[in-house]
């Protein structure tokens, strides 16, 4: 009896690339509901490199858009349009940025194996392909790396019940765990030079060389980290800042004070619903506004709805977001210390009666 294979491997949907603004189509599906992330200042290479990363989208969970400042000896020397929510190093004197994600997500994936007659017969589940190293040259990615090119024993990751999430860092032994384990578990990632050290899940000392994305070396972390008395690298330290934000569904006023809604309701001819929201005839929903310090739009991610069990209006889309990336908006309500800020919020209209 001969085997088909049936890869029936549900792939993540990536966040797409910094654009200028980007128009949704189709059913619009509300947003998971993040705690809010804050900005925070950390130093690496000897003190000599400052970071400063800054959430733009600051309850949008670890793909919310942001950006991150390199200082050396506080002279700027680039940006990069992300937050790290997760740990990262840098070397070269802040050439290089590597981020590390130990904990990650991903779809279950699995591959049917089926007979002839199209039963299954078994199931395989696939390796997790989640990129969890990502670096970067002077501000560029230039390498990313999938958790399976890292090698690692699957029994010793762990996972929740149902898969879909894993975490590949060293844990050291409940019990009688000896110093040493007690320092790899401490310091899962660090940098000697240009290579970046991981120890993995399964006890791996994983080397790779930072300006190529080259794993260079394997080993047992045990055996050269105990021959080394003085190993203990420093620990990552941030620190955060205390912001006030607007409210999770707050919109910004336009620059001649008329509030977003009074303005969108006169630009399509309809009038600010007060009745139930459920029975309102058009919801504009802005999951992304994102505007700079001088009002000016930069992303705009919008659905235009009527409501009642309807599709967007791909159409009205279109016009609204043209329209709005020619507004001019108040910037009071931007956080202090921020150049920018993502808003989000509904907006409900009638017809005129």
């Amino acid at each position: 009896m001969s085997a088909i294979l049936d890869r029936s491997a549900r792939r993540p949907a990536w966040r797409g690339a910094w654009a200028v603004w980007v128009l949704m189509l189709g059913q619009v599906a509300h947003a998971t509901t993040w705690a809010a992330v804050y900005p925070y200042t950390q130093r690496t290479e000897g003190g000599a490199i400052t970071c400063r990363s800054v959430p733009y989208g600051v309850r949008d969970g670890p793909a919310g858009l942001g950006e991150t400042f390199v200082y050396n000896k506080g002279q700027l020397l680039y940006s990069i349009d992300k937050y790290f929510s997760t740990p990262f190093h840098t070397c070269g004197n802040g050439r290089y940025v590597v981020s590390i994600d130990f904990h990650v997500s991903y779809p279950n994936q699995v591959t049917h194996i089926l007979d002839e007659s199209g039963t299954v017969i078994r199931e395989e589940e696939n390796e997790p392909d989640a990129k969890v190293i990502h670096i970067y040259d002077q501000g560029v990615l230039l390498k990313t790396i999938a958790f399976s090119d890292l090698r690692v024993d699957r029994s010793k990751v762990r996972t929740n019940t149902n898969g879909g999430w894993l975490a590949w860092d060293y844990v050291a032994p409940e019990l009688d765990g000896t110093t040493l384990q007690t320092r790899m578990a401490k310091h899962p990632a660090f940098v000697e030079g240009d290579r970046l050290c991981l120890i993995a899940a399964d006890g791996q000392l994983i080397e790779i060389r930072i300006p190529t994305g080259e794993v260079v070396a394997r080993s047992v972390a045990a055996v050269p980290l105990a021959q080394r008395a003085d190993w203990n690298p420093p620990s990552i330290k941030r620190r955060y800042e205390r912001v006030k934000y607007p409210e999770k569904f707050f919109l910004p006023s336009l620059e001649d004070q008329r509030t977003l809604e009074k303005a969108t309701a006169g630009m399509l001819g309809m009038l600010v619903a007060e009745r139930d929201e459920q029975r309102a005839d058009l919801e504009v929903y802005l999951h992304t506004l994102m505007i700079n310090r001088q009002g000016r739009c930069e992303v705009v991610y919008a659905t235009v709805t009527p409501l009642g069990g309807k599709k967007p209006d791909g159409v009205l889309q279109g016009q609204y977001v043209t329209w709005i990336q020619q507004q001019a908006f108040e910037t009071r309500t931007i956080p202090r210390g921020f150049s920018k800020f993502k808003y989000s919020g509904f907006l409900r209209l009638d017809r005129h009666p």
